[in-house]
């Protein structure tokens, strides 16, 4: 994987991809700290994650959620994807505890 200071560039589940620029990676570490400890898993949770729902406020948005045991002893880590085109774009990464109301796109 690049540096800090590049673009990521991932694949998920569907084969699409998804990017995130190193402006939204700063926004996110600034405002979720924690995310930083477990960015490692940021291509898993998009690739293979437990479950894929479409945002209830905003159709071209997909949250993509992982559960892992090791994340502050079981939590999810959710990736939040807007669609732009064929491209995703990540807005946001954030950690919870379970997943939020809307329709399920896919389940593992």
């Amino acid at each position: 994987m690049m540096g800090n200071s590049s673009t990521h560039r991932f694949v998920d589940l569907f084969g699409n991809e998804v990017i995130l620029t190193a402006e939204v990676k700063r926004v996110i570490f600034a405002k979720h700290p924690e995310v930083s400890r477990v960015f490692d898993k940021v291509a898993d949770t998009l690739a293979s994650p437990d479950a894929v729902k479409r945002s209830s406020t905003d159709v071209r948005v997909r949250l993509y959620y992982r559960f892992y045991q090791d994340v502050f002893d079981g939590k999810f880590i959710v990736i939040v994807v807007k669609r732009v085109d064929y491209r995703g774009f990540v807005s946001t990464i954030y950690i919870t505890d379970k997943m939020k109301a809307g329709e399920m796109i896919w389940q593992k």
